[in-house]
């Protein structure tokens, strides 16, 4: 396979991992969307007790809380945050499949905002989830960022080819 296509599938192969995260943050929202009149506080605590979590462990403990603050207007905002954040991620999906520069620089921002909260959980947390979410995050970026690279030197290389030679002085 040439470059061309390698790049081209790259770029393809990171547009379906934006998709994906897409649709799990937008069933997830939807999800949220549907408890907004629901007694959330007491759903988290039966969900914790059939998985029999304890309830003092960190995960439970941050459901119970957010459960516990879980209005109906919050609810809603949460779940208007993950449509926007899904919106995003299908933007750039779409842009990267069609191999747009505005995307590539999406990517490359969105993939480093994640850094510095992989790297803390890392920090936090060592394990193979963490380190393989800084690893790819970081390909991403050097990925997305040679292409942005590439695409700089291609169109200074037509600006220069474009131009007319500098007249001779004898």
């Amino acid at each position: 396979m040439d470059q061309v296509r390698v790049r081209a599938a790259s770029l393809r192969a990171i547009a379906v991992f934006e998709v994906v995260k897409g649709l799990a943050v937008l069933v997830a929202g939807w999800a949220i969307f549907l408890l907004r009149h629901r007694d959330v506080r007491q759903m988290t605590e039966r969900f914790i007790e059939h998985l029999h979590l304890d309830p003092a462990a960190r995960v439970p403990r941050l459901l119970l809380r957010f459960a516990g603050g879980a209005t109906p207007a919050n609810l809603r905002l949460v779940a208007l945050a993950a449509l926007v954040y899904a919106l995003i991620r299908f933007a750039e999906a779409v842009g990267l499949w069609h191999e747009r520069a505005w995307a590539e620089w999406l990517g490359v921002i969105t993939a480093g905002i994640y850094l510095p909260f992989e790297f803390q959980s890392f920090a936090k947390n060592p394990g193979w989830p963490h380190f393989a979410m800084i690893v790819v995050n970081l390909a991403v970026i050097v990925f997305l960022g040679a292409q942005l690279q590439r695409r700089r030197r291609e169109h200074l290389a037509a600006i220069a080819a474009a131009s007319p030679a500098p007249p001779q002085h004898t």
